[in-house]
């Protein structure tokens, strides 16, 4: 019998630390945040979209862009007071009436703008496909990176912030290299998520005014002794583990480009802005058609997988 008691006392004992651990554990253990994040899927902006009728127009010299707008959205912009730059252009769509709350907004920066920054670009720059990284310590400020996309025929490196720290929503991030500038075009979603369409149309109208910035030509004829022609949208060149196949291949305009990874290594492509790694036996596509991101000449296509060298692709 006075086992037995000790046996209940053994195990009230044991319940009484179980549920001691538990509560430390819910009120003051140190927990470690784990951010289980989907697999990204790009956001796809086509080819620049007209307005629909009755939209508004915004255009601005100094920041080299146009963009359109329907009723319901309002323009405000923020100067420097010293040298009267735009640091700042936003659109705005207010919740209910003039000077109400905002229900969710498009911003355009530049990093020529002088406007003070919470989020860390070169931190963003340096991402790769499905990274997460702060960017701020101070606000703990988290992005994703997304898939590449396009934002006015130009490519476009996209991120989501799934909790910004001063609008109770999601916050779209892209980033688009122009004419030696970094545009910083952000969407705020209100929290159901029933702005993003809207937001999007509205970035689809979104154009430079003025020519691209386009890659220069490595040289004005090819080093092979052929280089082929071939039809269709979009030309594939396969990196095999010798050479690529074909070594020099003709585009032209309006037709775009994919590396194929032919190897059974992991490859890496850092093309001026143009930066990805290519699994084996997976491809990437270049998000443009040639004539918006190469000048005329032969481009040598440099990835890890030719010491320096790569495929030449000859735009005419």
């Amino acid at each position: 019998m006075k086992q037995k008691g000790n046996v209940v006392i053994i195990i009230l004992i044991l319940a009484a630390l179980a549920a001691v651990g538990y509560f430390g554990y819910k009120n003051y253990w140190p927990r470690v945040r784990t951010l289980v994040i989907a697999s990204p899927s790009p956001i796809s902006f086509p080819t620049v979209l007209p307005a629909p009728a009755g939209w508004k127009t915004f255009m601005t010299d100094k920041l080299q862009f146009a963009i359109n707008y329907p009723q319901g959205f309002e323009v405000n912009q923020t100067y420097d007071p010293k040298s009267g730059a735009i640091l700042e252009v936003r659109i705005d769509k207010i919740a209910n009436q003039p000077g109400g709350p905002i229900d969710s907004y498009i911003s355009i920066t530049t990093n020529d703008s002088s406007q003070p920054s919470q989020i860390n670009y070169n931190v963003l720059l340096s991402m790769n496909i499905g990274d997460t990284k702060e960017t701020d310590t101070l606000t703990q400020q988290s992005f994703t990176r997304l898939a590449d996309t396009t934002i006015g025929n130009v490519l476009a490196k996209g991120y989501i912030n799934e909790s910004p720290w001063e609008f109770p929503g999601k916050e779209y991030l892209y980033l688009v290299s122009y004419n030696n500038s970094v545009y910083s075009i952000d969407e705020g979603v209100n929290t159901n998520d029933s702005s993003k369409e809207a937001l999007d149309q509205i970035i689809s109208t979104f154009r430079f005014i003025g020519k691209t910035s386009l890659i220069p030509a490595d040289s004005q004829a090819p080093a092979a002794s052929s280089c082929n022609s071939v039809q269709g949208d979009v030309i594939s060149v396969t990196l095999n583990p010798d050479v690529p196949n074909p070594r020099c291949v003709i585009i032209s305009a309006n037709q775009k480009l994919t590396l194929v990874n032919g190897t059974s290594q992991l490859i890496s492509l850092d093309y001026d802005s143009y930066v990805s790694k290519i699994s084996p036996g997976s491809n990437y596509t270049f998000p443009v058609v040639a004539s918006l991101f190469l000048a005329p000449g032969v481009h040598v296509i440099k990835t890890s997988l030719y010491s320096g060298s790569g495929p030449e692709v000859w735009l005419q």
